[in-house]
Formats: C-alpha cells, sequence, structure tokens
C-alpha cells in the first residue's frame, strides 16, 4: 500500500480502537494489538504507543477534550470532507498526485480553509488550519492548471508510483525484519499470537462496578484499553502505565487502573515466570506503590506462582525491587508488599514482619495469615532430604507454629491481647487447614513451655467450638492443668478452666469431681446451668466415680437434695 493510504488506515484504527462502540472499539484494539502492530516499523511502533499513552493520560487525568483521539478523529473529518469536494470537483486525482508527496512534499488537501499533513514517515496527522493553507491552494491550484495535459500524463505518472511503492515497500520489509522480534535491546517480548485473555481456571478476575462507578469506568476503560493491549506486546510499555497511576491520586480511577491489568498481569505472570514479570515493575514511579503491591498479589496466584522454587525466586526479587530515583526498597519500607509473600520468607523473617502487620487492619491481617499458610502448603514439596539440610528457621511457619507463634507474641500499645485474639480467630476460622490433629499440636506445644501463655485456655476453648472432635484430647489437657493447680495461677487462667471445662462436658466431669472441695465449690457457683449438668452426672455416677464423702454432700447439695441416712450417720460420727 502507498505510505498515504497506509498512514490514513493507521489514523482511522488508532481512532476505532477507543470508540465508544463496544464492538468497534475491541475489533479495532485487537486488530492493532494482533496484526498491525506487530508488522510496522519502529517509527510506526512509536506513533501507535504515543497514541496509547496519550489517550491513558488523558483518561486519568481527565482532560478528554485535549486527547489525542480528539485531533484525530478533526483530521478524519477533515480528510472526508476534502475528499468528498474533490471527486464532485472532478479533481481526486491531481489530490491523489499531490498526497502522495510526488515532488517531494507533504500532502495537503484543500477544504474549508483547512488542511491536514500527511508525512510519508508514518506519523498521525496534525490539522494544520490556516498554518498551510496557502501552501496546498497552490499545489491544487497548480495541480488544476495542468489538468489538460493529466490524461497524457497518467501512464507515466502510475508507473512511477508503482516504481517508487515497491522501493519503499522494500525498505518498510527490511525495517519490519529488523524491528519486528524487539522494539530495544533488552527489554521484555511476547511471543507472536493471538491476542486474547484467555482465562485459565484459578485466575483471578477483576472487581464488577455498579452505578456510577460503572459508568466512570467504562469511560476511562474505552480510553485505556488501546495501551493495555499493547502493554501485552511491548512488557516495557508498563512504565508509562505506572506514571500514569502515580499521577493520580483519585481512588476511584486508581481501582480501575489496577482493574485494567488483572488479566494483564496474570498472563504476563504466565508466560515470563512470576519473577520476571515483577522485574517489569523495577524502578517503580513516587506514588505507584499501590499498583506494585496489587501486581505482587495477582503473581503469587497459585495458577502462577506453583512451585517452591517460583515463590523464593519471587521474594528474590521482590526484595530487589526499589524506586526509580533509588533511594528505598519497597520490601523494606511497605509491610503491604511483604505480605503477599510473607509465607515464603523464613521463620525468623515472618515473626518480624507479623509485629508490624498485625497492627495493620483486619484485611491486611487476613492476607498475612493466608500467605503464611498458602507458604506452609509449598513448603511440603520439599522432599525430606531437602528439608533436613535446610535449617528449621529458615523454613517457612507450619500451621501449627503459626498459632503457636500468635499466641506467644509480645503485648505492646499497637499489639494488644484483642489484636491475638481477633488473629487467632482468622486461623481457627480455616477448618481445612486447622485440623485436629494440627490444634493437638499446637495445644500440646502450648502446654510443655515454662511459663504458660494467656491465651492458651483460649485457644483449648475454641478448638473445641470449632473441632469438637477434639475433646478428649482437651480434657487430658485440662488434667494436666488440674496437677499443676491452675486456680493458683491467676483469675484469667482459673475461670479459662472452668470454662472449658464445661464446654468440654462429660469427659471434663471426672476432673472437675476431683477437684478439691473449694474449688468444686466454685466450679459449682460459677454457671448454675452448666453446675446442675455436672450435678446430675455425679449423682448418676457417684458409685462408678468412688467420690470422698465430703464431695458427694457438696453435689447433694448443689442439688438441692436433703441428706440421705448414710450421709446424715456420717455427718454425725464427724461430730462426735
Amino acid at each position: 500500500a502507498r505510505p498515504v493510504v497506509r498512514k490514513w488506515c493507521l489514523d482511522a484504527l488508532v481512532y476505532f480502537a477507543v470508540s465508544d462502540k463496544t464492538w468497534v472499539r475491541e475489533d479495532a484494539v485487537r486488530c492493532v494489538a494482533n496484526q498491525v502492530y506487530v508488522a510496522l516499523d519502529g517509527k510506526g511502533r512509536e506513533i501507535t504507543e504515543s497514541f496509547a499513552l496519550g489517550m491513558l493520560q488523558a483518561a486519568v487525568s481527565g482532560t478528554t477534550d485535549e486527547s489525542p483521539d480528539v485531533a484525530v478523529g478533526k483530521m478524519l473529518e477533515e480528510s472526508k470532507a476534502a475528499l468528498v469536494a474533490a471527486r464532485r470537483g472532478g479533481v481526486l486525482e491531481q489530490l491523489v498526485n499531490v498526497s502522495s508527496g510526488k515532488d517531494g512534499a507533504n500532502s495537503s488537501q484543500s477544504g474549508d480553509g483547512q488542511s491536514a499533513a500527511l508525512d510519508d514517515s508514518g506519523s498521525l496527522a496534525e490539522t494544520s488550519g490556516d498554518a498551510k493553507g496557502g501552501e496546498g491552494s497552490g499545489k491544487t491550484s497548480a495541480s488544476r492548471e495542468g489538468s489538460a495535459h493529466a490524461g497524457d500524463q497518467k501512464d507515466g505518472d502510475d508507473a512511477e508510483m508503482d516504481e517508487r511503492d515497491d522501493e519503499e515497500g522494500h525498505k518498510d520489509d527490511l525495517a519490519d525484519d529488523g524491528a519486528g522480534g524487539a522494539v530495544a535491546e533488552g527489554d521484555h517480548q511476547v511471543a507472536d499470537g493471538a491476542l486474547e485473555y484467555e482465562e485459565e481456571e484459578g485466575f483471578v478476575k477483576a472487581e464488577e462496578k455498579q452505578g456510577s462507578e460503572k459508568s466512570l469506568e467504562n469511560s476511562i476503560m474505552r480510553r485505556i484499553e488501546l495501551y493495555v493491549a499493547l502493554c501485552r506486546r511491548h512488557p516495557a510499555l508498563l512504565k508509562g502505565f505506572m506514571e500514569a497511576y502515580a499521577s493520580t491520586e483519585n481512588a476511584e480511577v486508581r481501582q480501575i487502573l489496577e482493574n485494567a491489568v488483572v488479566m494483564l498481569v496474570q498472563i504476563l505472570g504466565k508466560q515470563l515466570g512470576p519473577a520476571q514479570a515483577l522485574v517489569l515493575f523495577q524502578s517503580f514511579p513516587s506514588g505507584a506503590a499501590p499498583l506494585l503491591i496489587h501486581a505482587l498479589n495477582l503473581l503469587v496466584n497459585e495458577r502462577i506462582c506453583d512451585s517452591r522454587e517460583k515463590r523464593l525466586e519471587l521474594v528474590a526479587q521482590a526484595k530487589a525491587i526499589e524506586d526509580s530515583h533509588g533511594e528505598y526498597l519497597l520490601f523494606e519500607s511497605d509491610d503491604r508488599f511483604v505480605i503477599p509473600i510473607l509465607g515464603s520468607l523464613s521463620r525468623t523473617e515472618i515473626r518480624r514482619y507479623l509485629m508490624g502487620i498485625l497492627t495493620m487492619d483486619k484485611e491486611w491481617v487476613q492476607q498475612a495469615v493466608n500467605s503464611i499458610l498458602v507458604g506452609a502448603r509449598f513448603a511440603h514439596q520439599q522432599s525430606e532430604e531437602e528439608e533436613e539440610e535446610e535449617e528449621l528457621e529458615n523454613q517457612p511457619l507450619q500451621p501449627a507454629d503459626l498459632l503457636v507463634t500468635l499466641v506467644n507474641m509480645p503485648l505492646s500499645e499497637e499489639v494488644t491481647l484483642q489484636t491475638l485474639v481477633n488473629t487467632t480467630e482468622i486461623c481457627f476460622a480455616r477448618r481445612d487447614v486447622y485440623t485436629r490433629d494440627v490444634l493437638m499440636q499446637a495445644i500440646n506445644e502450648l502446654l510443655v513451655q515454662s511459663e504458660l501463655p494467656r491465651l492458651l485456655l483460649r485457644v483449648m476453648i475454641r478448638s473445641v467450638d470449632y473441632q469438637p472432635q477434639i475433646k478428649q484430647f482437651v480434657a487430658k489437657a485440662l488434667e494436666l492443668l488440674a496437677e499443676k493447680q491452675v486456680w493458683l495461677m491467676g483469675d484469667e487462667f482459673w475461670q479459662g478452666f472452668i470454662v472449658c471445662a464445661y464446654k468440654v462436658s462429660t469427659p471434663a466431669y471426672p476432673i472437675l469431681l476431683q477437684l478439691p472441695l473449694p474449688q468444686l465449690q466454685e466450679v459449682l457457683n460459677f454457671n448454675k446451668a452448666a453446675a446442675a449438668k455436672l450435678v446430675y452426672y455425679a449423682r448418676q455416677n457417684a458409685q462408678a466415680l468412688n467420690l470422698p464423702q465430703a464431695t458427694v454432700e457438696l453435689i447433694e447439695t448443689a442439688a438441692g437434695a436433703p441428706p440421705t441416712k448414710r450421709q446424715r450417720t456420717s455427718s454425725a460420727a464427724d461430730a462426735r
């Protein structure tokens, strides 16, 4: 195709790629990204990227009246008007000859005092208005004066234009051969193929907006879809996306931009590998940290980061991410960036970062717990020999270890007892992970500590709530605490012991009935409704339990029953 025709086609195509008509826009974006962009030379790609970046920046800043599509749309309208006028005036041939640059000049079309400058380099046309009107009018006038000889020269002109087009086409082919594979040395390139965001099972999906938020999202998305699609072909363009993200502080706009790259980041992670995909975000601009956190959350998806090896590589790369000025490492300055890969760190690192993470909002704490549990699952992929070679402190925390760590976490003004209670609740809610065996392991570790933690009894109580089949084991733990005279450890432990025993019910009743009389009296007075069940059990099993006479009398008194003849005789004997 002639350069001018190619130029007009490119202008029209990128213009349609930001159309407000969905089907037009989607087809145009697909055409540009799949076919046109990969066939363009370096200059053509630069122009396409510049247009897409301009649309992105206009969408983010809200200056849509000054976006590139306005200028291109005006140029296309003027070109259309000039073409219609040329057809009516019978001077179409002269316009084509002039536009093709026959005399070495840029094309110029005269309409209503307007002109559209089209050059052979493939750059987007810029409307020139009156600035080039005189020149264009002169050329058109000259072509009209020579219209009488146009018929005689037609064959020669066509031959000359065809020859020139062949030469230019050959140059374009050579340029394509040199630039088609890579835009710049060191840039990541994605293999040619259909640009389809095929969702794989397990991929995270962008959030759906409603109402006015949906309207704003549609307005911005139609302007940035082309740039996002080009990032798929040329991932280095993500630098421009990060800069646009950092340029706005509007939370809604940032959320839309984050949603726009959900599928892109996951696909790049799948193709390049999670660590290499994260490299694309290196030297991020100030203010773009939330976008990197969002990208890292997507890259740790188990469908992408599907082995412990990949996770360790991602950790190493995450630790190396720094800002564009090289002033600080994001990993060391923002705990939110640590959370997605927290579970793949060593035990020592996890405990260190947990102190800060626990002071954050519940949403971040929830993500941190999930990250640790996922990391523990991938740690099981190691062979037994690898586990033996790797020191314990360098291995990830296992679920039971996490619960023990939380219970033993030192308290401070930021990390209160209630903070730890809330975090352990997140753990208990994961019934698929905190099974009976895992909870037994955690309770055992807590019981053998030289100083029992304050949350020990709460852990035992919640374990019974979430895994009732653990009652027999908890009853044995209560027996051990009774032997240690738990009532001397403080009201917190003693009251927790009573609550836990009543929660366990029948398996714990024999332990309660063996308590010294003062403590048993406290147990009976603690909760009358629960005590009634204990009394009923004791009266039904008095002989089998071989209870001391004093205990039997206390139970009967609690039951409100008059003493039996045997009890009166025993009491009289004691009186004498």
